[in-house]
């Protein structure tokens, strides 16, 4: 088609602006969809029926099952009233409760604890009715409340319970609420171990949660799961699910519970939300944060999975249906085709768009060789749009880095950072299509190939990747197919038409935008950049001719003095404020043989490590970097290697360290006999000893036979630990951890500002001692 035939109105209509005004008035109403859809749904009030699930209902007895909001991780005195409260709560609600104590290690050995599941169960399950299991933890950080991570899980879970047994349906329902997912999926591991736990459990729901708040997405799946997910599709009326986010978490080392189910061959679907993640694993994961929507939104799900089983019958496992490719489109509709189709499909589109690529270069002139240059031209112009916005965008980010001392400019502000983001890509979109062409929608169609070229090798190389970089060129290629709308005697259609794909682009992309911003933070501003350029891709070439008049200094100036000024911006934004605080936690280390003791400060940049000591805590201290590393302070990060360390010494404490008794045997073994005169429930033991190997923690083997070990939920402070030695010495370093800070580091902590809160691990105190035991002759 030629410029004169593809810019329609040659009688006259191509004067009017209403075409094109539409055509803009459709793309900004895609966005504000799309961003609206961004939100949560409207909390369900505790007045509705008692049949629906009502998030305000789920709030009230998260409300009573943490009480004080005191962090309660694993083994410690506050897990234990959780759990009487959270016991009580499920007596109340009429289920069958079991209280499961067990002992379980991480795959390597090095984190075990003695821990308490609790199985909740209503109906009897049997080989006939297969119940389905939902599962969430109890436990939280050391460092809050946990009441996203996973009070959202537990909450919605109860609801669960009561809105299931309100219906009277004779359909079992198991509920796990498990015990040590914080300090490597303990609970979950105890609970498979044991055979009849998975007896006539049919399917597993994991509620979890990365934050405080936001959507609540399905975004992983184990097992044979095919079924369940286009149930999933079928049911949920507000559905966020793509196979896109279950291909980047399968490769990222991110582990949930349902990450142990994926051992058994049970099906599992994993829901979470990620908004507010600078409060994660924070003391502001309290439920003054929580976003009763998002609680709302994770139970409106799994109850609609739910009830489809007694109305829908249960989705069996049918080796004929094949793994899904699938996406919600603004939560209503779900595109899904089988996975062995993606690399068909997406070649077929990839090679449609191409050719109306080439077509449209080659529409005005019969030469091949000046189509070809033209072709090559506006290739280049479009492939150097990302790249442009992306040096644009790492600048902009590197800048912030550097001036702000960080590495996540945007944390607590990220407006800005954000805003900078989609400028440099619309600068550099308009700069490579403003530029004269012979042919003003070649740059798109150019567009649409590339698009379509991405989708196609990841069709072939990671299919449930491929759909959302497939949409907008199966609507562009769709298009061509109607001959009709590119009459140019219907200019209002044919513009509306061409804004068509832009949508579409807008409708699926936007959300990704979205979800890797808050996955990942600012960090990848720049890979933010590029996305943005896919989504402007699709939108129509903006018709400029003044700007294509301009002299390439006013190109240049007037939009890099706009960038310049919304750096500014990001630089005067606080990284950090009381709502989403700078991660600093505190950790007082004394060594007994020596008599040292030195307090670190353990400071985090956000989703980066680096980060300065706020000025206040800073300020003439002597703080040393961890360049330059104390010797007890080294000792401990070998074993915590996450933030940036400062350190220095202090005056060391009076507290005890922990008793050490041994009985060496025969047998080249020793029985270690440890008590905490603290009483601390976290113990650690590391053998020095090449060859040296732990065997048994309180009676309970240790497959893995590790070095060192942490040991959480030790009662009354003590353990009894059985290892193997080498020769007739036996060389071990015995720590006891207290959770909080110590009183002499009162003034430290009044130092800490309101932005700056611990996190993970929280404030500590360890204490810690190097032993050399030796055997005597027999």
């Amino acid at each position: 088609m030629s410029e004169a035939a593809s810019s329609p109105g040659a009688n006259g209509a191509a004067t009017s602006p209403l075409p094109r005004l539409l055509a803009t008035l459709g793309i900004l109403m895609a966005l504000a969809v799309a961003v609206i859809r961004l939100q949560p749904p409207t909390t369900v009030s505790r007045a509705a029926d008692a049949s629906d699930f009502s998030g305000q209902r789920a709030m009230d007895f998260l409300s009573e099952v943490l009480d004080d909001e005191a962090p309660h991780p694993v083994g410690s005195l506050a897990a234990d009233q959780v759990r009487a409260r959270l016991l009580s709560t499920l007596e109340d609600l009429g289920a069958d409760v079991r209280v499961i104590p067990s002992f379980a290690c991480t795959s390597n050995g090095r984190r075990c604890a003695h821990l308490h599941n609790i199985v909740a169960t209503l109906g009897v399950p049997s080989k006939d009715r297969p119940a389905a299991l939902i599962a969430t933890h109890y436990d939280s950080v050391p460092a809050g409340p946990g009441a996203g991570d996973d009070g959202v899980g537990v909450a919605a879970t109860l609801e669960l319970l009561r809105a299931w047994r309100s219906r009277g349906t004779p359909w079992p329902l198991v509920a796990l609420f498990d015990e040590g997912e914080e300090v490597g999926l303990l609970g979950a591991r105890a609970f498979i171990e044991d055979p009849a736990s998975l007896e006539h459990i049919g399917v597993v729901f994991n509620l979890e949660a990365r934050g405080t708040g936001g959507r609540v997405s399905m975004f992983e799946t184990k097992g044979d799961a095919t079924l369940w997910v286009l149930r999933y599709g079928e049911v949920v009326d507000d559905m966020v699910a793509n196979s896109l986010s279950a291909e980047v978490y399968r490769r990222m080392p991110n582990d949930t519970d349902l990450t142990v189910f994926g051992a058994t061959d049970l099906p599992g679907l994993n829901f979470a939300m990620i908004d507010g993640v600078a409060r994660y694993h924070t003391d502001r994961d309290d439920l003054a944060h929580l976003d009763p929507r998002s609680v709302q939104h994770m139970g409106d799900q799994v109850l609609a999975l739910l009830a489809s089983i007694p109305s829908r019958g249960w989705p069996g496992r049918d080796a004929a249906v094949e793994p899904q490719v699938y996406m919600d489109v603004l939560g209503t509709w779900f595109v899904r085709w089988p996975e062995a189709w993606t690399p068909w499909i997406c070649s077929l589109v990839a090679l449609l768009a191409w050719a109306g690529f080439v077509r449209s270069s080659r529409a005005s002139t019969h030469d091949v060789v000046h189509a070809t240059r033209r072709a090559i031209w506006i290739l280049g112009r479009v492939m150097v749009a990302p790249a442009l916005a992306f040096s644009m965008a790492w600048a902009m980010h590197w800048v912030a880095c550097w001036h702000l001392d960080t590495s996540a400019p945007g944390y607590a502000s990220g407006a800005p950072l954000r805003f900078g983001i989609v400028l440099c890509s619309l600068l550099a979109w308009w700069w490579c299509t403003s530029v004269p062409a012979p042919q003003a929608k070649l740059p798109r169609e150019a567009g649409f190939a590339l698009s379509s070229t991405i989708a196609a090798a990841l069709g072939w190389l990671v299919p449930g990747a491929a759909l959302p970089f497939l949409a907008a060129p199966v609507v562009a290629v769709g298009l061509r197919l109607v001959p009709w709308i590119h009459d140019p005697s219907r200019p209002t259609l044919h513009a509306c038409a061409a804004a068509l794909p832009g949508m579409v682009a807008i409708v699926v992309m936007v959300p990704l935008f979205h979800a890797v911003d808050l996955a990942f933070g600012p960090s990848p501003a720049p890979a933010l950049a590029v996305l943005a350029c896919l989504i402007l891709w699709a939108c129509p070439t903006p018709a400029l001719p003044a700007t294509r008049s301009m002299s390439m200094r006013k190109r240049l100036v007037a939009p890099l003095l706009l960038v310049a000024l919304v750096s500014l911006w990001t630089l005067q934004a606080p990284v950090f404020d009381d709502d989403s605080p700078q991660p600093l936690s505190l950790v007082r280390v004394k060594r007994v043989a020596t008599g040292e003791a030195s307090t670190a400060m353990i400071a985090w940049g956000g989703w980066g490590a680096r980060a300065a000591l706020p000025s206040a805590v800073d300020e003439g201290r002597g703080w040393r970097p961890r360049a330059d590393p104390a010797p007890d302070t080294e000792e401990l990060v070998k074993r915590l290697h996450s933030g940036t360390w400062h350190h220095r010494a202090v005056r060391p404490s009076t507290t005890p360290p922990p008793r050490l008794s041994s009985e060496h045997r025969d047998d080249h073994t020793t029985l270690l006999t440890v008590q905490s005169r603290r009483g601390a429930h976290t113990l650690g033991v590391e053998l020095l000893d090449p060859g040296a190997a732990i065997l048994e923690v309180d009676g309970y083997p240790i497959a893995s036979k590790p070095r060192s070990l942490t040991l959480f939920g030790a009662r009354d402070g003590a353990a009894s630990i059985l290892v193997r030695r080498v020769g007739a010495t036996l060389e071990c370093t015995i720590e006891d951890v207290v959770s909080g800070a110590h009183p002499l580091d009162a003034a430290r902590i009044s130092a800490r500002p309101s932005w700056a809160s611990p996190r993970q691990w929280g404030d500590r105190h360890v204490v810690y001692e190097v032993h050399t035991l030796r055997a005597t002759a027999r």
